[in-house]
């Protein structure tokens, strides 16, 4: 549940705001536990009903053209239901569904550890709009940044595109070293790369936006002519 600009800043009854639009956005999202990948988001003004989410995760898997194997999730009532787990066993989908401990922190811990990124990196930096097109432009930029640009120590260093598309990734690809007496045999941070140039080269360090999201940073470097 993702507050909007009007927020849930009442939270004891009797002057608690619903938890729904326009006080807050239900996201949904999908994450591949091999590659960090964040395949998907999903949008709802107020908490989905378990057709509701099996009718975005059908349209999710048709428009990615990826359907998973195992599905772990929560106990929520979203998945819990006879229904849910029917449209899992079908033969047209074929999936095997497993839950996290109910009250457990670090049961699903894959997905918990992505939606912090996402309240971190994204909703708490901006103000979330009211209007349902222009929140999901701004999920859409922070799911493209996070999975194209942004290293996962989890995945040694590498980006969640690396992996799903077996990459070269960059930190593995030559690097520059500013240390003027440098050598093979120092010890320096993994993983180990090879260098581009001559130790001590200089070199300019470059900071662009994705999209223009100030708080969706792209770092690069590159040797100064």
């Amino acid at each position: 549940m993702v507050p909007t600009a009007d927020g849930l800043a009442a939270p004891w009854h009797p002057f608690a705001l619903e938890q729904s639009w326009p006080f807050a956005w239900w996201v949904a999202i999908v994450v591949d536990s091999f590659s960090r990948c964040v395949t998907g988001v999903g949008i709802f003004t107020k908490e989905p009903t378990s057709e509701e989410v099996r009718q975005w995760f059908a349209d999710l898997i048709e428009t990615t053209g990826m359907k998973p194997k195992h599905l772990i999730t929560d106990q929520g009532p979203q998945f819990t239901g006879r229904a849910f787990v029917d449209w899992c066993q079908h033969p047209g989908n074929d999936i095997r569904q497993r839950f996290g401990a109910a009250g457990r922190h670090g049961s699903v811990a894959t997905v918990e550890r992505t939606i912090l990124s996402m309240t971190n990196e994204c909703t708490r930096r901006i103000v979330v709009p009211l209007d349902i097109d222009r929140f999901r432009e701004e999920l859409e930029a922070w799911l493209t940044w996070f999975n194209e640009y942004r290293p996962h120590t989890k995945l040694a260093g590498k980006t969640p595109n690396e992996v799903r598309f077996h990459r070269r990734p960059a930190n593995e690809q030559p690097r520059i070293e500013p240390r003027a007496k440098w050598t093979p045999k120092t010890k320096c941070a993994r993983p180990h790369a090879a260098i581009r140039g001559d130790p001590g080269d200089s070199f300019r360090v470059r900071v662009d936006y994705h999209r223009g999201r100030r708080h969706l940073p792209i770092v690069s470097v590159a040797p100064t002519a």
